[in-house]
């Protein structure tokens, strides 16, 4: 049911050889203006511009995680095959620039992972006419709102304590750009932002409208894994213990029956009883399971708390 590699260092290699990259170590400072002018060869002459582009592209805002759910509104939208979710939907919102198609989808069961592939562009043509006239802030909400649709598309049903990757490749790139293997609860927009800034200022000829490999990789992690424990897995870990007693289920409806009869032979340490009907081999247990119901005046099946109380009234005893 699960797997027992659960060490947060493996799934850190894992998702590393996905991608043929180590990139852990990025950095959140970023030189807005010696991106704008290699990277998308835009030059900066208006110092207003600037400063309202650094406001914009790197103002601190809440993780996705808290942000899913609130006040966003499901409409549909060119940049996906499904539902996109957006604020604000309108012709001027710059989510129809954006486009996204998933081109792959695989199942990693060892890691209990999926890498999800996705084709992501910029539109020029659907830029709203509000940014044309700011070409820089147009560049960075434009970069802003792929990744937002990204990470709401990957992130919206996973749970906080799950780990997450995201990749960028392009084919004027000379090896992918990644962030690091991150917390859901931790996954914000300027976190991918980041080492994607912090690369691209080395490549001028990179443009948006050519378009972006987008890998995903979503490692579900269960609650209480990690830090070296292995997960629990309940059916496997019962069978081991012999503290806990598994009452098979079967279609005549006697497991209430037989968990009473299991109980009462442990309370009075009735070891020949209990070797009896733990042996699958003979038919004490269903024999006996047969027995206790019509002389407690219960009928035969399933039972319900008024059964139950009819149990402990007969036996003098009290089910918990």
């Amino acid at each position: 049911m699960f797997e027992e590699s659960d060490d947060e260092d493996d799934f850190r290699h894992y998702s590393q050889r996905c991608f043929g990259i180590d990139n852990d170590d990025i950095e959140d400072e970023e030189d807005l203006r010696h991106y704008s002018q290699r990277s998308l060869e835009i030059n900066i002459t208006n110092e207003k511009d600037l400063i309202e582009t650094s406001q914009s592209g790197l103002s601190p805002s809440l993780p996705l995680y808290y942000q899913v759910g609130s006040g966003f509104e499901d409409r549909p939208g060119p940049s996906s095959s499904g539902i996109a979710l957006v604020e604000g939907y309108s012709p001027e919102n710059l989510e129809n620039a954006v486009i996204i198609d998933e081109r792959n989808r695989r199942i990693n069961r060892r890691y209990n992972a999926e890498e999800v592939t996705f084709q992501a562009r910029i539109d020029t043509q659907q830029v709203p006419s509000r940014l044309r006239i700011t070409p820089l802030i147009a560049t960075v909400e434009a970069v802003r709102q792929l990744i937002t649709l990204l990470i709401l598309r990957c992130a919206s049903n996973l749970r906080p304590t799950d780990l997450i990757r995201l990749c960028f490749d392009a084919i004027d790139l000379d090896r992918p750009v990644s962030t690091s293997l991150m917390l859901v609860s931790a996954l914000s927009v300027e976190s991918v932002v980041a080492p994607i800034m912090r690369v691209l200022q080395s490549y001028k000829h990179l443009k948006l409208e050519h378009g972006v490999t987008v890998d995903v990789i979503i490692i579900h992690i269960d609650v209480g894994a990690g830090r070296g424990r292995k997960v629990l897995n309940i059916d496997t870990d019962r069978q081991a213990k012999q503290s806990i007693l598994r009452i098979q289920p079967d279609e005549s409806g006697l497991c209430c029956a037989k968990a009473i009869l299991y109980a009462l032979a442990y309370l009075e340490n009735d070891l020949k009883s209990i070797n009896a009907m733990r042996d699958a081999r003979r038919t004490t247990l269903l024999n006996r399971a047969k027995t206790l119901p019509r002389d407690a005046g219960v009928p035969l099946g399933p039972c319900t708390y008024k059964e139950i109380e009819v149990f402990e009234q007969w036996l003098n005893v009290q089910i918990v």
